[in-house]
């Protein structure tokens, strides 16, 4: 394949560029994207408007083009390698709350700043003005900072904060590992005991568990995916459009894993399933979540504490919906669970996940592929799992039973995630 022109990449940013802009201009009373703290999170258009996606990221692949044509191989290598300077400043400006100390919308200086959190003002100047270059605050005036919608978001106590702090106190030290993990595992025997965030932490211990002694840690995580899921590619949201629930004419509808139910009751507002169950382990999360459920809710709703390695209690339901559930565990566990599954199905039962499937390279879009290779990596830097192809989601469900027949694939809009769908045949059916 011939590399583009300068130009004619540049035509193609601005033809979809174009698009953008006329959804802006027609949609009406929209907030228009901007660098300034108060604007939408992400692009403002709704799943529906699936040409406008596609153009969002047509654009954004083309830039990221560009810009690599632009550098060339050299500072490509460079750039790269040098992103860990980055991080480890966003992680000293997490660390040390030092959005928190510039006013929403004013200003403070870097003096201000570094007497706040107890630091000298020659390392918050030099943190603060290479985090400038990310977007992360921006200095109008010499020795001043000022907030970027970015910064901001790092000033609130909860959401996006969460995120980011769970990712660079938990995973960051993690990946600093893989390497080390490597050689000492080259094979792994026991892949979520054998884990570079066990290296970086100084544990044997399997990421969850190691969690559930650190309950700061701990709360952290859990924000952080509630955060993850109220904004963003992992957007709890496409599932109320993404797929057609009343299609199903469903009267029972199992949530396995489903914490506080959160999943259960997006879906559940955009559907007229009469009944669902959300189950969990945590008796905790689950009385949460139903103290937490709309009164409106409640006449459809029941939680019920129950372990997805034990025989499934609910029996006859029409659909087991398991959302992040089988990316945290090995092959083998994948298919313990879902061979739990079994006594509670009866024929023509759905099992669903809701995880990333990862496409062959060139199937998607470049940026959409990273996001799914970097959550395949997360995954085994922290717990010694994985993402899976669709080949890897069909063995799953074959070497559980081959009484599944796998349906397909379901891609989630504006979403990095999919539905993976298969029927229980009972005693009549093979796998295809």
């Amino acid at each position: 394949m011939a590399t583009p022109k300068f130009t004619d990449l540049a035509s193609e940013i601005s033809d979809n560029a174009e698009i953008l802009e006329k959804f802006l201009t027609n949609a009406g009373g929209i907030p228009r994207p901007t660098f300034a703290p108060g604007g939408p999170l992400g692009f403002p258009a709704p799943p529906k408007a699936v040409e406008v996606h596609l153009a969002r990221e047509r654009m954004i692949d083309t830039a990221n083009k560009l810009i690599r044509l632009a550098l060339g191989p050299v500072e490509t290598l460079f750039t790269l390698a040098t992103t860990s300077h980055e991080i480890a400043c966003l992680h000293a400006i997490y660390s040390f709350d030092m959005a928190s100390q510039v006013p929403l919308d004013g200003e403070a200086s870097f003096g201000e700043i570094a007497k706040a959190v107890g630091l000298d003002e020659d390392r918050v100047c030099r943190i603060i003005r290479l985090a400038t270059t990310s977007g992360i605050f921006k200095e109008i005036r010499p020795g001043f900072a000022s907030h970027t919608g970015a910064s901001a978001l790092l000033s609130m106590p909860t959401g996006p904060k969460d995120v980011v702090g769970s990712v660079i106190d938990d995973v960051f030290p993690a990946t600093a590992k893989l390497v080390e993990s490597l050689k000492k595992h080259p094979t792994p025997q026991k892949p979520m005991l054998e884990t570079s965030f066990g290296l970086a932490h100084n544990t044997t211990e399997p990421f969850f568990d190691y969690l559930k002694k650190d309950p700061a840690r701990s709360e952290r995580f859990h924000a952080a995916m509630k955060a993850s899921d109220a904004a963003g590619p992992f957007s709890g949201a496409s599932l109320k459009s993404g797929y057609a629930w009343d299609e199903l004419e469903a009267g029972v509808f199992v949530d396995v894993g489903g914490s506080l139910g959160h999943t259960a009751l997006t879906i559940a507002s955009g559907s007229n399933i009469p009944k669902f169950i959300v189950q969990d382990f945590n008796q905790d999360e689950l009385a949460r979540g139903e103290e937490a459920l709309d009164e409106a809710y409640k006449g459809r709703f029941e939680f019920m504490q129950h372990d997805f390695f034990q025989p499934q209690p609910v029996k006859g339901a029409d659909v087991y919906f398991f959302r992040f559930i089988f990316h945290d565990w090995p092959h083998e566990e994948c298919v313990k669970i879902l061979q739990a599954t079994v006594p509670g199905l009866k024929k023509g039962a759905r099992v669903m996940a809701c995880d990333i499937v990862l496409p062959e390279p060139n199937e998607t879009f470049d940026r959409l592929y990273r996001q799914m290779r970097v959550c395949d990596l997360h995954l085994l830097n922290l717990i010694g799992s994985r993402e899976r192809s669709l080949a890897m989601w069909k063995s799953v469900f074959a070497d559980a039973d081959p009484r599944f027949r796998f349906v397909g694939v379901k891609p989630l809009p504006e979403s990095v995630l999919s539905i993976v769908e298969a029927v229980w045949q009972g005693d009549e059916a093979t796998v295809q």
